[in-house]
């Protein structure tokens, strides 16, 4: 996959270990870290700001944040101190946008939304409790902000659960225009994967999502 030289400046950064500094912080959350992204013309880049990337029955889309409905959402990316502004999903599982917010300016987004289906067995995520998870975290958004990274709610979904907890072994991955969860050993067979959020496992940084060309 083409990567830009922005986007490979920050995957370098983590690459060199930037983020294990801040693996303490994760601890007992359902929060990764992430950066924002977009595919544009066959190339994967920071996304834009004014935009959000959009899933709809699993479709992924970039529009503009205008476009995007805050009452059919729910946050599920953040970058700096924000705590109203939001990613979603509605409609039976049949709905997902989302976007992040930077540094209290422009929206960013990031991908956070994952394939439905009893194929995913993960118990429920209460997305609630899940979100106050950030109340203690302000200054380590802002701190990664400053850095081009943000906070991701690490979940998933199937057709019992709104929302599940995104299982250690599994990793959401876009692959041409949609979304799946996909078992981790079978990611790191994959030479085209761009990681893009990353989790504490026992301390150590493992990713749990991003990009492929297959």
């Amino acid at each position: 996959m083409k990567v830009d030289d922005n986007l490979k400046s920050l995957l370098e950064k983590v690459g060199s270990g930037e983020l294990d500094r801040y693996l303490t912080e994760l601890e007992g959350s359902d929060l990764g870290f992430h950066i924002p992204t977009q595919i544009s013309d066959g190339t994967l880049k920071l996304m834009d700001e004014g935009f959000s990337q959009n899933e709809s029955n699993l479709k992924i889309s970039v529009t503009r944040v205008a476009d995007v409905k805050p009452e059919d959402s729910y946050i599920v990316g953040w970058m700096g101190d924000k705590t109203n502004k939001p990613i979603q999903c509605r409609g039976g599982h049949s709905s997902c946008t989302g976007h992040c917010d930077k540094h209290g300016g422009p929206i960013k987004n990031c991908s956070a939304c994952s394939r439905i289906g009893s194929e995913l067995i993960a118990p429920q995520l209460d997305y609630d409790s899940a979100v106050k998870q950030l109340e203690n975290r302000r200054d380590l958004l802002n701190t990664l902000a400053k850095q081009g990274f943000g906070l991701a709610l690490l979940h998933g979904h199937n057709s019992e659960f709104t929302f599940t907890k995104l299982p250690h072994d599994y990793v959401s991955v876009i692959a041409n225009g949609e979304t799946s969860f996909r078992k981790l050993s079978d990611v790191q067979m994959d030479a085209s994967f761009v990681p893009t959020v990353w989790r504490n496992v026992n301390g150590k940084l493992q990713v749990a999502g991003g990009y492929s060309d297959f």
